[in-house]
């Protein structure tokens, strides 16, 4: 009896076993190049493929999805899944701003006009005080993986004018106007009058002397942009392309003066003084057109529905420099009266003012013609190497999931730039003036000359604006 259980029980015991050992043990993870796969531990591993001899076969080759081996490399030179660089999640952006800025005040480095002796015009830089314009940018990236984009923007600041106006009456009491300058054939300060009162039996002359400043500026970009770096709150971009600028500025001067009490003391063209008011314009225009390469980054942080961004940019190239003069001046005889009837007196017109005249040929009262040196008048244009840094910064809010408003500064600086007011030559050769008796003559120096002063620009402001981003 005893050796039946014995029996039995081993009998059990060696069942046991044999089951324990045909447990299946845990698979390792199968790799494919590419892609990591694990295979089920739940299944039971499939049979080694085998020949027609019985032998196991040998392993097949696995080849990978071509955008897998379009993939970046991984440490072992394997095309890996992982991908390491995904740019922004829209695909097209469009920004548009309203611009509130305050450009650089225009020098007027010389006296333009006097009353009673005094500077009122001249001798200082006109402030523009705040303009309005608007700025518009536009962008598409070009990959799939939005890491190489392609973008155009553009502002435009209005024209910006100031006007300064004196005004006397000739009648006693009234201010005497003036145009300081400096008689370059004596070389000696004069004035010439523009509006005084009488002095003694001589009447006086009443006038009105305008001076009208301008400054407009614009810019337009294009370019492509490298996203280096996205997550979840930073973005940053880093910016190439090319830069145009255009900044367009003006000084005009305009006089109207009229002899009274009968007087005709004025000449034109070196002729007999026969006209009783001469009305007299000097006008002095700059632009500034850069082509530039252009390069910079931009930044941007996210927390929650809140943004900030910064961008910066520096623009390098040429600034063709253009500075364009003339001037003119009308003289008018005075009116007659006839047999009870008004005649209304006749008017000539010459070139050149008093601050701008031309030279070459020139018609004199009696026909003949002088042949005067070169003046300042005309138009001149120069190139010269210029840098344009700007910065701009940013603040706004995630309104919805594809529209945006912010809130921004932004500060622009050309280092070198031609004003206007650079161009005034207050010294004058009295040849080179229609008005003036020795108009014609050939002695003396060469004044009004073409001056070629430099200077650098700022343009800084806020800006208000939105985003759609597709």
């Amino acid at each position: 009896m005893n050796r039946r259980w014995i029996a039995s029980l081993s009998v059990l015991l060696a069942a046991s076993r044999g089951g324990m050992a045909q447990e299946p043990s845990p698979l390792p993870t199968t790799i494919i190049p590419g892609r990591a796969t694990v295979v089920n531990a739940d299944q039971p591993p499939k049979a080694e493929p085998k020949s027609a001899d019985n032998k196991v076969a040998p392993p097949v080759a696995i080849s990978a999805p071509a955008e897998v081996m379009a993939a970046p490399m991984d440490a072992n030179g394997k095309p890996s899944l992982v991908d390491t660089h995904v740019g922004p999640p829209e695909k097209v952006w469009f920004r548009g701003s309203y611009l509130y800025y305050h450009v650089g005040d225009t020098p007027i480095p010389t006296v333009l006009a006097t009353v009673n002796g005094a500077t009122a015009i001249g001798a200082q830089d006109v402030d523009y005080s705040w303009l309005s314009g608007g700025k518009l940018e536009i962008g598409r990236w070009l990959d799939c993986r939005h890491t190489w984009g392609l973008e155009f923007s553009g502002f435009l600041l209005q024209e910006k004018n100031r006007t300064f106006t004196l005004t006397g009456d000739g009648t006693a009491g009234s201010p005497t106007i003036g145009r300081p300058i400096i008689d370059a054939l004596p070389n000696v300060p004069v004035s010439v009058i523009i509006a005084s009162p009488p002095v003694g039996q001589t009447p006086g002359f009443a006038g009105r002397m305008d001076v009208t400043t301008s400054s407009q500026l614009g810019s337009l970009e294009f370019g492509f942009a490298r996203n280096l770096c996205y997550t979840g709150c930073w973005s940053l971009d880093a910016l190439a392309g090319v830069r145009y600028l255009d900044l367009s500025e003006s000084i005009n001067i305009q006089t109207d003066t009229l002899a009274l009490g009968g007087q005709t003391p004025f000449t034109l063209n070196a002729s007999d003084p026969i006209y009783n008011r001469l009305l007299v314009t000097d006008r002095f225009h700059t632009r500034n057109q850069m082509w530039a390469g252009q390069f910079g980054a931009r930044a941007e942080y996210r927390h929650g529905v809140f943004f900030g961004a910064l961008r910066g940019t520096v623009a390098m190239g040429p600034n063709q420099q253009t500075s364009d003069i003339s001037g003119n001046t009308t003289a008018f005889q005075p009116d007659r009266n006839i047999r009870g009837g008004v005649i209304q007196g006749g008017s000539a017109g010459a070139a050149g003012g008093l601050l701008a005249v031309p030279g070459g040929n020139q018609p004199l009262a009696n026909g003949a013609t002088a042949n005067l040196p070169y003046g300042n008048a005309g138009t001149q244009r120069t190139d010269w190497f210029a840098i344009a840094p700007e910065v701009g910064i940013q603040a706004g809010v995630q309104v919805t999931r594809s529209f945006r408003v912010h809130l921004g500064y932004n500060f622009l600086y050309i280092n070198n730039v031609v004003r206007p007011g650079d161009m005034i030559d207050t010294t004058v050769n009295g040849k080179f003036v229609p008005s003036n008796p020795a108009y014609g003559s050939q002695s003396g120096p060469d004044r009004p000359a073409i001056q070629n002063g430099r200077d650098a620009f700022i343009a800084h402001g806020a800006e208000m604006g939105f985003q759609l981003l597709f």
